[in-house]
């Protein structure tokens, strides 16, 4: 069988802890390069995988190469949108790290754009193939919840300042909404469709680390549902870490929680004893994995799940769940959000332009 011969751009942590792995565990994928602007991380992951990869430090060598069939673009947002615009017009097919783009037009740019050259433009919202998530979209589709009312995000974290430099400048890289909380907005998203209105928002902004550490955040959509979301990125505020969404619906309510992974059900007031049945299948489950060495593979488990869709979709043109059109609702609501956040809109309209020289 042919391989599907990748080009990795930017061999960060996204690359090193998902893609990379993935690929390497796929039989029909091949990593035929790998490209940063700084030699040292490519080398990096060339050497810890042990890869035969060729070794670029610029797009155009990448571009130049024959022997590439897909650009999978890993490096920081900004150089998302002119990455994948000068990919497509070479003639590769391009997959890209959240957030594909900064805005709706320039997806929409790059849709037309890949329409024309006959390539093939998948974005990577890993967060959708969450076992738990998938445990409650099957939940969805059955019928379980009945009629969905609202969803209820909670996701508190590090700060920005533990991640790389380049995100540091909130007016540049609005890290809130593309880097933190995008994953949890296109969740509401997949399971309620096209907003319809912002309801409210209130960030709070932390003049002694120069950042905003928190949104509360209200939305109505389309189907009626409402969605609230509290993010917040301040330890000195919140002192806990922790992810949780909660479904609530006509029929039955769903609680998912994302480490140790679990999602559990609830109708009226349940016996002491199912919630301890349910912590002890999650906790025996959790530790099984780490006694047996697949801890790490199953973490990886949402990325592998899209890069082998990606290439069902380029091999055997099966349907891909995740085209920068399928995009397109997500990047709606993070622009209308960005307009409520001081700060972010003068920015707006230069990110990923600007930024991507």
């Amino acid at each position: 069988m042919e391989k599907v011969r990748f080009a990795i751009v930017g061999c960060g942590a996204v690359a090193r802890r998902h893609h990379v792995p993935a690929l390497l565990r796929s039989p029909r994928a091949e990593i035929s390069v790998l490209c940063d602007i700084e030699e040292e991380p490519a080398r990096l992951v060339r050497d810890r995988f042990k890869l035969g990869s060729t070794v670029y430090q610029n797009l155009d060598q990448v571009l130049a190469d024959p022997d590439v069939d897909v650009v999978d673009i890993c490096g920081p947002s900004f150089t998302h949108y002119d990455y994948a615009r000068r990919s497509i017009l070479a003639g590769k097919h391009v997959l890209v790290e959240k957030p594909p783009v900064y805005r709706v037009d320039q997806a929409e740019e790059l849709i037309a754009l890949s329409n024309r050259r006959g390539v093939k433009l998948g974005v990577v919202l890993n967060q959708r193939y969450r076992a738990p998530i998938e445990g409650l979209r099957q939940a969805k589709d059955e019928g379980l919840l009945g009629d969905i009312v609202k969803i209820q995000v909670i996701h508190h974290a590090n700060l920005v300042f533990g991640e790389s430099p380049w995100l540091w400048d909130e007016t540049k890289s609005k890290y809130m909404l593309y880097e933190f909380g995008i994953h949890f907005l296109d969740l509401l998203v997949y399971f309620c469709g096209e907003h319809d209105e912002i309801v409210c928002v209130v960030p709070t902004s932390q003049e002694s680390v120069h950042t905003t550490s928190d949104l509360q955040i209200i939305i109505r959509f389309k189907s009626g549902q409402l969605g609230i979301m509290d993010l917040t990125q301040d330890s000195t505020r919140h002192s806990a870490f922790f992810t949780q969404l909660n479904a609530y619906g006509t029929a039955t309510d769903a609680f998912v929680r994302f480490f140790p992974p679990q999602v559990r059900f609830s109708a009226g007031v349940d016996p002491p004893q199912k919630y301890l049945f349910s912590e002890l299948a999650s906790f025996a489950k959790f530790g099984w994995s780490l006694a047996t060495g697949k801890y790490l593979v199953e973490r990886n488990r949402p990325h592998q799940r899209v890069l082998d869709m990606f290439m069902d979709w380029l091999v055997r043109d099966t349907a891909y769940s995740l085209t920068m059109q399928a995009a397109l609702p997500t990047l709606r609501l993070l622009n209308a959000l960005e307009e409520r956040i001081p700060g972010y809109v003068s920015q707006g309209a230069k990110v990923g332009i600007e930024g991507a020289h």
